[in-house]
């Protein structure tokens, strides 16, 4: 394929930027309610607008010509307090979400190491045998040099000559 094959996408349309005051005040003409300007521009500063209107759009109201599209005014009684209840909402839920990742992280990490020092011993991972099945060629001859540069004082003093084990490369990493 060449660039003449390349499809050409349009360019995203630029909008002039709008002050707090100018936003809050646009989408309470257009019908949010239960919202005072001021909380409504702090609430913008807080989350930005177009993170918000993710959360706003169920309530727009449907564009005739294509249904599947919802463009202002919102629809008759939208309330601020439900889209940002489904903000509050979707925070918190990323937050579980990270907290679960970071578990199954440590514990990804804490299982590989321990089962390269089994394999390998616990330097196994400097060497082609210590990797089995690994592209030693492409990601581990590198890994001296990184060690050496790295600014975490243990991960560079640890083990033998400066080299850490294992474990303690994949738990500080």
């Amino acid at each position: 394929m060449n660039e003449n094959d390349t499809p050409k996408l349009r360019p995203y349309p630029q909008h002039p930027t709008k002050s707090l005051d100018v936003l809050s005040a646009k989408l309470i003409d257009n019908g949010l309610s239960g919202v005072s300007q001021e909380l409504l521009k702090r609430r913008i500063e807080q989350a930005g607008y177009f993170r918000l209107k993710g959360y706003w759009y169920p309530f727009l109201t449907p564009v005739l010509e294509q249904p599947a599209k919802r463009s202002l005014p919102f629809r008759q009684g939208t309330q601020f307090q439900d889209i940002w209840d489904r903000y509050l909402f979707d925070q918190e839920l990323r937050m579980l979400v990270f907290d679960g990742i970071v578990t199954i992280e440590i514990y990804l990490k804490s299982f590989l190491a321990h089962e390269l020092s089994v394999f390998g011993g616990e330097f196994g991972y400097m060497t082609r045998e210590g990797l089995p099945g690994l592209s030693y060629a492409t990601t581990c001859p590198a890994f001296p040099r990184y060690v050496r540069r790295s600014p975490n004082r243990i991960f560079r003093t640890s083990g033998i000559s400066g080299t850490p084990t294992a474990i303690r490369c994949l738990r500080t990493g």
